[in-house]
């Protein structure tokens, strides 16, 4: 599976959620997007 790059805003607080999930799960925050992703 190829893997491309993209960008898109998010608001500071979701941010922070964002990354202390990452951080509870040791993993960084674009595994969490991508998990999030397939989940929906």
């Amino acid at each position: 599976m190829s893997k491309e790059n993209i960008t898109f805003l998010i608001d500071s607080d979701h941010k922070l959620a964002l990354d202390a999930i990452a951080s509870g799960m040791n993993r960084d925050r674009s595994y969490v997007l991508n998990e999030a992703v397939a989940a929906y």
